[in-house]
């Protein structure tokens, strides 16, 4: 349903004010955020507040307004923890620019309050309020309060029941504020708030292992700005942890720390498909990922405090950088690395099940160890039991209980073979995150079910968070060796999943090729993950519910497709060279991916552009991004195909295509 209001308010003098909503966030004075008046709704609820930031004639009108319209404090009556954003109307911004500006301004609230171990301290998405995406107008002249913009909306999940931010002034703070909200555009400071924004999602990805993978991502990248040229990971390195050291002891103690983290961890997890929790315990694991976050604020902050404006410019700043310290080869040992067995869900023993919602299939399907039944199956299967056969794996005689039944009679459940690895079954902070691990990943593993050829990307059709049913994550797990069901609760979740339509598989067959690459766990080499990988971001894009991270997740995944590059021309020329049919065809496919990277890519990544800067219409938004999915697709699938296992060797095949 979509019901916008052409207010006409361009037209009437006097100021006009932009309000955009965003729940689960609890100011306690009335504040400021860059350009943005932040408002406590309950305090206007109440008439009740006070503000630390002084307001001009025409924001105490503003507030005079709100204060005053009764039917716009009825729409905002069930809106018990939630802040409007409030600046002037910018009439050459649309809605998609206008949110994209808030989540931006709110990277100051991710880096100054968020925590990996605190998922639950999160605010909602901004604009959202139910299933739609919302936005108002306040012209100060007449009075007015319009609803500008609603339309039903596809959001992605959120854990948490808020976020409160107690301390004000928000200027105060001297550290990142001033970066955040400097009045800047050139190509070094958009680069580096670019990466910023990328590394505080990262707070919002529930699966450690796609936050692990996200960071490093984030860390490669603004690490090589201003570089032409591609640098290993020592170099690159030596490169951040120039910037950010203030003397010799400093550069050797983090360049040792991160030499391991990159040479050692982030092969064993990315490139060897290991878990990150098989060598530390959650609070290891959350101490490395705040580690990396801060490693990569921290050194965009610096790079943005040079005052530098040009790529050249700030690549011979950070040459000279490196220059000031001693030479220091780090010697990575893996000797120390203990395996941490206990965090994982290998095995057989258990059954893990869990609620879908808004996926409507007409028969049970198999992907890999995961198994997805439809509305109303367990019932099904309590009155014929041949309505399980060849599904004994999955103990469905043994989960044929009330509880379980019921819930499945409204929404589908996947279950998953595997052993429940915790000490306990319980509520604990660990358990949550620990069942949060595996919904995650059982996410990744539904990537076949639309990542098809002729698949297209669609925000009003689209399955929900695993696990997460009426706003909880719960479900059900079922051990085998004492043949018991045992229910688990996880944490809430402030925002899930809302489409105009459940997501409806049909009779369409799955890629066979796509479930073996993802799912089948038949290969773990470094070629079948990366191809794994590349898949699996591109299922994320296709689930986003913002356009501009959609074609940078999608971005993201060309990145992936050759990952022992930094830079674009040898992944363009890698592309080609597995989309071609025949060798005629390469320098067709080539050109076009290098324009595609040149018009989109560039723009998005070091000028800081949003996906409606660069397209005139929505729909050429969704044909750039389905084309790019089919390059990709053809690429992964020949790359899988070849059964070749190391990069090396790929290269070297490679070639061979090239020179037949």
């Amino acid at each position: 349903m979509k019901d916008k209001i052409e207010t006409g308010m361009e037209e009437i003098s006097g100021v006009i004010f932009s309000m955009i909503p965003v729940e689960h966030l609890v100011i306690n004075s009335i504040d400021r955020l860059g350009e943005y008046l932040l408002v406590y709704v309950p305090f206007l609820r109440f008439d009740d507040y006070q503000t630390v930031v002084e307001l001009d004639e025409n924001e105490k009108e503003l507030l005079a307004i709100l204060l005053s319209n009764r039917e716009f404090m009825e729409t905002l009556n069930n809106l018990e923890y939630c802040t409007l954003f409030i600046r002037r109307k910018s009439v050459d911004k649309d809605v998609e620019q206008n949110i994209f500006d808030v989540e931006r301004a709110c990277d100051f609230l991710s880096i100054s309050q968020y925590r990996y171990d605190k998922k639950e301290w999160s605010m909602g998405k901004p604009g959202a309020i139910g299933p739609y995406l919302i936005m108002f107008d306040v012209n100060i002249m007449t009075g007015r309060i319009e609803v500008s913009y609603k339309e039903k909306h596809l959001f992605n999940e959120i854990p948490g029941i808020g976020l409160e931010v107690s301390y004000a002034p928000l200027s105060r703070d001297k550290n990142f504020y001033p970066i955040i909200f400097m009045n800047r555009n050139d190509e070094v400071y958009m680069t580096c708030r670019y990466y910023i924004t990328k590394a505080c999602r990262t707070f919002a990805i529930p699966s450690l292992q796609s936050t692990f993978s996200e960071l490093f991502a984030t860390l490669e990248g603004i690490g090589m700005i201003g570089c032409q040229q591609f640098a290993n990971f020592t170099k690159e390195n030596k490169r951040i942890m120039a910037v950010i050291s203030d003397n010799q002891n400093e550069y050797e103690a983090n360049l040792d720390t991160f030499c391991f983290y990159s040479e050692v961890l982030r092969t064993l997890v990315l490139h060897q498909g290991h878990s990150l929790l098989e060598f530390m315990d959650r609070k290891s694991a959350f101490r490395l990922l705040t580690d990396i976050f801060w490693k990569i604020i921290t050194f965009a902050r610096e790079i943005i405090d040079t005052g530098i404006c040009d790529f050249n410019s700030i690549n011979a700043y950070i040459e000279g950088k490196m220059d000031s310290f001693l030479d220091h080869n780090s010697t990575v040992s893996t000797s120390f690395l203990l395996k941490n067995e206990e965090k994982r869900v290998d095995g057989d023993r258990d059954i893990f099940v869990f609620p879908i919602d808004d996926l409507s299939i007409t028969d049970y399907v198999k992907l890999g160890k995961v198994l997805i039944i439809p509305e109303g199956f367990l019932n099904e299967c309590r009155q014929d039991v041949n309505k399980y056969l060849g599904l004994e794996e999955y103990f469905v005689d043994r989960i044929l209980v009330d509880d379980m039944i019921e819930q499945n009679n409204d929404v589908a459940f996947v279950l998953l073979k595997g052993e429940y690895q915790m000490n306990q079954f319980d509520t604990t902070l660990d358990s949550w995150q620990y069942i949060d691990d595996i919904c995650g990943e059982i996410q990744n593993m539904l990537v076949p079910l639309f990542v098809q050829k002729d698949a297209m990307k669609n925000r009003n059709n689209c399955f929900g968070a695993v696990g997460v049913y009426n706003g909880i994550r719960s479900g059900f797990i079922y051990n085998s060796a004492y043949d018991e069901i045992v229910p688990i609760c996880g944490r809430v979740y402030s925002l899930i999943n809302s489409t105009e339509m459940p997501f409806l598989l049909g009779d369409r067959n799955i890629d066979t090729e796509i479930v073996d690459i993802v799912c089948s766990g038949k290969r773990e080499d470094e070629v079948a993950i990366g191809c794994k990988s590349v898949l699996i971001t591109l299922g994320k894009a296709m689930r986003e519910d913002d356009l501009t991270y959609m074609i940078m997740d999608m971005f993201d995944a060309v990145d992936k497709t050759y990952p022992c590059e930094y830079n674009m021309e040898p992944k363009w020329k890698w592309i080609a060279s597995f989309v071609m049919d025949s060798r005629s065809e390469y320098d067709k496919y080539h050109d076009r991916l290098k324009l595609v990277g040149k018009l989109y890519r560039t723009p998005m990544y070091h000028y800081g552009k949003n996906a409606n800067d660069l397209f005139p219409k929505e729909e050429d938004i969704y044909a750039l991004f389905n084309e790019m999915k089919g390059y990709l697709m053809k690429c992964v699938k020949k790359v899988y195909t070849t059964g070749i296992t190391s990069w090396s060797a790929l290269k070297v095949h490679r070639n061979s295509l090239m020179n037949p």
